[in-house]
């Protein structure tokens, strides 16, 4: 009898779902864009995440840099006329600016310290090979490559003797799809200047964005004398294995000695740097979550909506049940499931299309997506939980029918 009963719920339940196959799909709208909206969001911030610690791990584990407290964006301009950026630190009248100096002095002083290397960063776009480029050159010096555990693929690193030299030369970052007619590239323009390249290194990192970018490695006294980039911006450091925090004490200790006493300088981590913008992939998975609430929200009330309205085209079957004997709790549960069988429905398409999304979106701006189990997990569950609370209303109004006038409704 039981067995019975739950049969019926299910086959009529489904009847109703594929009774009118588009209003079903048009009720459950809200629930399938509000579902895929959390788990695409997710996703990407789930894969982002997992790149940055990987990042951290691979080049940054034990790699720290120090720079000036104070900043102030200073300009220069490339061939075409348009300005370079440059987000140099600077500090104020008591302060002064880091030197590759510096850079020496914490080799010779803080044991702890693998490698340093000096770095000032500038950028631009521009076109190559038909394709708008944003190109981001570091000036900087040989121990780069150690402190950022750059792996060169081809050609050489930067050499001290290019830094003795003022050397035109140029290590690119590895790129697909950069190459003419003639083969790879040979040479870069740099305001004006022919820069060979003379190797180039496995890409680390994706960035987000939608222009494809380069990095860019040139001598930093090539760039002081001969580009007029006459600053460090920062210091990088590698710490010796499993020693980082020590490597930083005793970097800090030596600043507040050449400074008597005070410290003008920011000493970072890699992991400080991603912060702010794990915060913000934080901020906007609360946002998507909250627009996918609202979508959920909205979905709920079309599928009250159409249960209300099916209560109407289904006056008289229900009269005839209840005649017949079914019990408050058959005419409840039956609403109820078809409820939650829309819902549900709603919610499985919605993590389909927030996956296929995701890798869409995700081989768009060239980051791994990876749906979270627990993502999708709590998105259908969400759907369900959507079904029963926006279900539970026409349920019970369905049950409360008189049935005499029930069966009296034309």
């Amino acid at each position: 009898m039981v067995q019975s009963k739950i049969n019926y719920i299910f086959l009529e339940g489904f009847h109703s779902l594929f009774r009118n196959p588009l209003r079903s799909f048009l009720t459950i709208i809200g629930v399938v864009v509000g579902i895929a909206a959390v788990v695409t969001v997710l996703a990407i911030g789930k894969g982002y995440e997992n790149k940055v610690e990987e990042q951290i791990q691979l080049m940054g584990a034990l790699g720290f840099w120090i720079e000036p407290t104070r900043s102030l964006n200073t300009h220069f301009r490339n061939e075409t006329g348009r300005a370079f950026q440059t987000h140099h630190k600077v500090v104020s009248n008591q302060t002064r600016q880091l030197s590759s100096q510096d850079a020496d002095a914490i080799m010779r002083s803080c044991f702890e310290v693998k490698w340093t290397a000096t770095v000032a960063e500038y950028s631009n776009q521009t076109k190559l090979n038909n394709q708008q480029i944003q190109i981001n050159y570091v000036a900087t010096t040989p121990y780069y490559q150690k402190v950022k555990s750059l792996q060169v693929l081809s050609g050489r690193n930067l050499t001290q003797m290019d830094l003795l030299l003022l050397r035109k030369v140029c290590v690119i970052e590895e790129q697909s799809g950069l190459f003419n007619n003639n083969g790879p590239l040979q040479s870069i323009r740099i305001q004006g200047h022919e820069f060979e390249i003379v190797g180039s290194y496995k890409k680390s990192f994706t960035n987000l964005g939608s222009i494809r970018s380069i990095t860019v490695l040139i001598p930093a006294t090539t760039a002081e004398k001969v580009l007029g980039l006459n600053s460090v911006q920062r210091i990088v450091c590698k710490a010796k294995t499993d020693r980082l925090e020590q490597a930083m004490q005793q970097v800090q200790e030596m600043f507040k000695t050449r400074n008597s006493g005070r410290l003008d300088y920011e000493i970072k981590t890699r992991r400080d740097f991603f912060r702010r913008t794990e915060e913000i992939t934080k901020t906007a998975t609360l946002v998507t979550a909250g627009i996918g609430m609202l979508s959920l929200f909205v979905g709920g009330i079309g599928i009250m909506n159409i249960l209300l309205a099916s209560i109407l085209e289904r006056m008289r079957e229900i009269g005839i049940r209840k005649a017949v004997g079914a019990k408050l709790k058959d005419i409840i549960l039956q609403f109820l499931f078809e409820s939650i069988l829309l819902s549900g429905s709603g919610g499985l398409l919605g993590i389909l299309l927030g996956v296929f999304s995701g890798q869409l979106l995700g081989a768009a701006i060239d980051i791994p997506v990876e749906p979270s189990f627990e993502a999708i997990t709590i998105a259908f569950s969400s759907s369900v939980v959507v079904g029963v609370t926006f279900g539970l209303y026409p349920a019970l109004k369905a049950a409360r029918l008189n049935p005499i006038e029930a069966l009296r409704y034309e």
